[in-house]
Order: C-alpha cells, then sequence, then structure tokens
C-alpha cells in the first residue's frame, strides 16, 4: 500500500504558468498551499487516481487543507507509486522511473543474449565433440578395414608362396 504524500507524482496545478508542479515538504505535511498561486487540489501527475476528483467531491466542494491532507494520506493499491525525492519534479520523477525501466530492460537484453551466447557455445562444444567423435569411429574403421587388407595379403602371399613351392616341387620331380 502506498500513500500519494509518499509518491513523487504528487503534483499541484500553477495558476499562472497552468502546468502541474511538485507539492513541497511543508505542503505534503499541512495541506497548506500559497493562496491564489495554486489550484488547492491534489494532482496525480501520471492520472493512476483522480485525486482532485476525490479532494473535490466530483466538483461539489471547495479543497481546504484538511481535504488536501486526506485525500493525499490515504492507503492506495497503485502500481504507479515512485517514492518521491524533494527537489524533482513530478516530471523528473517520470524521466527517472523512465530510465530505471529502460535500465532494466537492458540488463534484461544482456542477459538473453549471455543465456543465448551460452546455448550457442554449448551447441559448438557439443557438435565438436560429437565431430570428433564420429572423426574417431571413422579411423578406427579404416584401421580395422587396413588391418583386414594386411592380413588378407599375408595369407594370400602364403598360399601364392605354398602354390608355387608345390608347383615348384612338382616340377623339379619333388612329391
Amino acid at each position: 500500500m502506498a500513500k500519494c504524500a509518499d509518491c513523487g507524482f504528487l503534483s499541484v496545478r500553477s495558476m499562472r504558468e497552468n502546468e502541474l508542479r511538485d507539492v513541497l515538504q511543508n505542503w505534503r505535511d499541512s495541506g497548506q498551499l500559497p493562496t491564489g498561486l495554486y489550484d488547492p487540489s491534489p494532482y496525480c501527475f501520471v492520472r493512476a487516481w483522480p485525486l482532485n476528483d476525490e479532494a473535490t467531491n466530483g466538483g461539489k466542494n471547495s479543497v481546504g487543507p484538511q481535504q488536501f491532507l486526506q485525500v493525499i494520506q490515504r492507503e492506495r493499491e497503485c502500481r504507479q507509486f515512485v517514492p518521491w525525492q524533494q527537489g524533482y519534479s513530478p516530471k523528473e520523477h517520470r524521466e527517472m522511473q523512465r530510465e530505471e525501466l529502460l535500465m532494466n530492460w537492458q540488463a534484461e537484453q544482456r542477459d538473453t543474449d549471455r543465456r543465448w551466447q551460452q546455448e550457442q557455445r554449448d551447441r559448438d562444444m557439443d557438435r565438436q565433440k560429437q565431430q570428433r567423435v564420429e572423426d574417431l569411429d571413422r579411423e578406427e574403421k579404416k584401421r580395422n578395414s587396413d588391418r583386414r587388407w594386411q592380413v588378407g595379403m599375408i595369407l594370400l602371399a602364403a598360399v601364392v608362396g605354398l602354390l608355387f613351392s608345390w608347383i615348384s616341387g612338382k616340377i623339379n620331380g619333388k612329391p
């Protein structure tokens, strides 16, 4: 729960410039605004709550310090709440909020990019491991094939040698 009195978006309307201005600490504490310079109703800079309507009871009543304080001290569920930092206007609070959102989004993007890059590296490593396994299997098959050929050639040479011995023995008259 939040109070508008603690929010950086709490504003009052300047009568001269007709723009929303920051509510100073003593105004937040007392509800007393300089007479004639500001509309005595509170406003929410981001329009999260219709504070002016609450203070004037829909335009039926004038706003005094008590109504001002009652409205800004009320506990509310507000997703737009931003802690008030004295010296900053509601517009500057909005810019700080946007900057924070942007920084959070950028951090999320960096994390997402890091995760994606790590996944890519992991996939590349897996592909390289698989390639090495396939290369080793291929080399092992080639060595086995080469050994079979070598054994086959040795056996063929032995058979041919025995055959020549036997033929030469028949030719030379040896049984």
